[in-house]
């Protein structure tokens, strides 16, 4: 059964990516660590293009925000 591309969110692309992680740059690997630190600090909350002015606070208070869809993840 194919995966719609709407239905693969940030878990599938995670599970996904580790089968060919042994290919995969060190470097690249270390970016995206460190890019995922930053998130989930809230650094870059300010990064999304949501227009709710809310957005932030809902992230921080529920873990995701409804106008946009983005949530945050557990990990």
């Amino acid at each position: 059964m194919k995966i719609k591309e709407e239905d693969k969110d940030l878990n599938y692309w995670k599970e996904n990516c580790k089968d060919d992680y042994l290919h995969t740059p060190i470097s690249v690997l270390r970016y995206i660590t460190k890019l995922e630190s930053q998130v989930n600090n809230g650094v870059l909350d300010d990064v999304s293009n949501c227009d709710d002015p809310f957005h932030n606070e809902a992230l921080k208070q529920f873990g995701s925000c409804d106008s946009c869809g983005t949530w945050v993840s557990d990990e």
